[in-house]
């Protein structure tokens, strides 16, 4: 059984899940408004199995947005949901329901901004119902968010929890009051897992998106390499090569997110931000035909030449 939970960003990926740990980003919802009423009808969800049920395993598929969850017994007795609009809150009883009404929040304000920054709508299996899924895990194993075509899986132990109570003030300001998206980065996977964008190039435009909002990297992007921190030496700063897009990403993982995003910063920086939605768009129109080459067909056809040349050079993609 699976649980969700909406840390935020210390990127790592395990098996098929795209691993996040940042509690300070952290979604909180206190909901103004009168609250959705608690639907406890578990039978008739059941019987409507979210189109993200799977049977868990990624059967050697190349990024983690094709592997589904195995969702058998989903909501459990231990589970509860909550839902707004086109979106669904399945949450643990112990976390309690304001964690799942901070979520619900966070996530309707995500879909709105997202819709405009990125120019492009959600997947048709997720416009009806998008599924947030909180999961409970034991103190001994890891939080972390991954995202399909249909919502987004937050693994979240009780530790993680208590943090999040801890800091609920600074939560509520972030979703209630300044309304801003606190997800930016499994949310955006969401919205580009029905195309055939290659994974390098979906945690590039995730890291992008949270990057233009939040500046939550704060590196520099240059031709050579980028140039920022040291991971787990903030002290030190220095130009660090690329890493090989070509390959699947090494320790520190994260240096492979951040040169995935200055891909997306090259793009804005030569042909304009529009050029982004432009290839976004054309992914969208595109769907799922793997015979398509992302960059040959789709990048240079968006920009208007070929940059293929020098994607290689610096990112060893063509």
């Amino acid at each position: 059984m699976i649980k969700v939970v909406f840390i935020v960003f210390v990127l790592l990926i395990t098996g098929c899940a795209y691993q996040e740990t940042k509690e300070k980003d952290t979604p909180i919802i206190i909901i103004e408004e009168e609250a959705p009423a608690v639907i406890n009808e578990y039978e008739k969800v059941k019987e409507e199995r979210p189109p993200f049920c799977g049977d868990g395993i990624c059967n050697g598929k190349e990024t983690w947005q094709r592997c589904y969850i195995d969702c058998e017994g989903v909501p459990g007795e231990d589970e509860d949901i909550i839902s707004r609009e086109n979106v669904t809150i399945v949450y643990n009883k112990e976390f309690g329901k304001w964690l799942a009404e901070d979520y619900l929040q966070d996530s309707l304000t995500c879909i709105k901004f997202l819709k405009k920054e990125l120019g492009i709508d959600l997947p048709n299996s997720t416009k009806s119902e998008f599924i947030y899924y909180l999961v409970l895990v034991g103190d001994d194993e890891n939080t972390f968010s991954g995202a399909t075509s249909s919502g987004v899986t937050t693994f979240l132990n009780m530790e993680a929890y208590k943090r999040r109570v801890d800091n609920e003030g600074y939560f509520k300001e972030k979703i209630y009051e300044e309304q801003v998206c606190l997800n930016l980065h499994e949310m955006t996977h969401v919205f580009v897992s029905d195309t055939i964008i290659p994974g390098w190039a979906n945690e590039g435009i995730a890291t992008y998106i949270d990057e233009q909002e939040r500046r939550a990297i704060g590196i520099e992007c240059r031709s050579d390499g980028w140039y920022g921190s040291d991971f787990g030496d903030p002290q030190i700063k220095r130009v660090h090569d690329y890493s090989d897009l070509s390959k699947a990403p090494e320790n520190p993982r994260i240096y492979w997110y951040y040169t995935g995003y200055c891909f997306w910063k090259y793009i804005e920086e030569t042909y304009g931000k529009n050029k982004i939605r432009v290839i976004l768009n054309e992914l969208k129109d595109i769907g799922e035909d793997e015979s398509i080459n992302f960059l040959r067909d789709i990048v240079n056809k968006a920009v208007g030449e070929d940059i293929t040349s020098i994607t290689k050079n610096r990112f060893k993609v063509s």
